[in-house]
């Protein structure tokens, strides 16, 4: 039986400078996930340092800016590893998928799929974000564990109760 997401909706981090393709994005994600929209890059890294999103969906081509949606990837692999990206655009060109693959996007979903791809790549990056996370959280425990026990050695053969 597959995991699944707990009651409470995702909270996705959606590039797009088109209002209109905000709009689908809306609703084609309604009841699946909560979504913040930006069309500027900027403003959705910044938003990105300051909250904890479950996977980020992304437009390719954002011509109100400089950045791109691969820029934009880059820069959420920078500033956090474990979000999984969705590349959410209306381009199928092979450099397109070629910078898919690059950016370690999880999924790239043309614009003109339907519902189900969408929400199905949604619900498959944030399980993949939280998976990503727990790993993390389990390789810095056991970090902290090593460094402890390595501490605690010392203090033993400093004080000379390990021979």
């Amino acid at each position: 039986m597959p995991e699944r997401i707990p009651h409470e909706l995702p909270l996705i981090l959606a590039v797009d400078d088109d209002p209109a393709q905000r709009h689908v994005l809306g609703a084609l994600l309604h009841g699946t996930a909560r979504i913040d929209f930006f069309s500027n890059p900027t403003t959705a890294l910044d938003a990105l340092r300051a909250g904890s999103y479950d996977a980020a969906v992304l437009d390719v081509h954002l011509r109100r800016s400089r950045l791109d949606g691969f820029d934009v990837a880059r820069r959420i692999r920078t500033a956090d590893p474990c979000l999984a990206i969705i590349i959410h655009t209306g381009d199928d060109s092979p450099a397109v998928l070629e910078n898919t693959i690059d950016v370690r996007a999880i999924r790239r979903v043309l614009k003109a799929s339907g519902r189900v791809a969408l929400s199905g790549a949604v619900r498959e990056c944030v399980q993949e974000t939280r998976e990503a996370r727990e790993r993390q959280r389990e390789a810095a425990l056991g970090r902290e564990t090593r460094h402890h026990l390595t501490t605690q050695q010392q203090t033993m053969e400093l004080s000379g109760f390990a021979q």
